[in-house]
């Protein structure tokens, strides 16, 4: 969507930069496919402070999900999991993908950062095995 102005009776539009899904206080980029093949910048994580510990220390099944996806690959469905209708697909699809491959940060911020991401954007109860 653009902003709109009327300047002397002619309509000038100028685009806005499209915002991406947020996650608590931070709102992530909208990510291209450039991100999501070589990775999220260090800047697109939310600080660790605001990341809930159990996230951080890996104890939610949210992060067996986003550690099997890492190793081993596979669906959103054969986890349980499908994203909330109000939840763009594609978009959050690419923003995961742009957040797992980064080489920026601490695997521990990247892994924390997805699960909580999951748990929000997504309904189901996660299943790894």
């Amino acid at each position: 969507m653009g902003k709109q102005k009327k300047l002397n009776g002619t309509l000038v539009t100028r685009d806005l930069p499209a915002k991406g899904l947020s996650l608590g206080s931070h709102q992530f980029p909208s990510f291209d496919g450039l991100a999501a093949a070589f990775g999220a910048d260090i800047r697109d994580y939310p600080a660790r402070d605001i990341i809930p510990d159990d996230f951080y220390r890996g104890r939610t099944p949210y992060n067996a999900v986003v550690s099997a996806l890492f190793f081993r690959g596979g669906s959103l469905e054969s986890f349980g999991l499908k994203f909330k209708a109000e939840i763009d697909q594609g978009q959050a699809m690419t923003a995961i993908r742009a957040l797992l491959c980064s080489f920026a940060p601490k695997h521990e911020i990247k892994e924390a950062t997805v699960a909580w991401a999951l748990s929000v954007w997504c309904d189901g109860t996660p299943k790894t095995a």
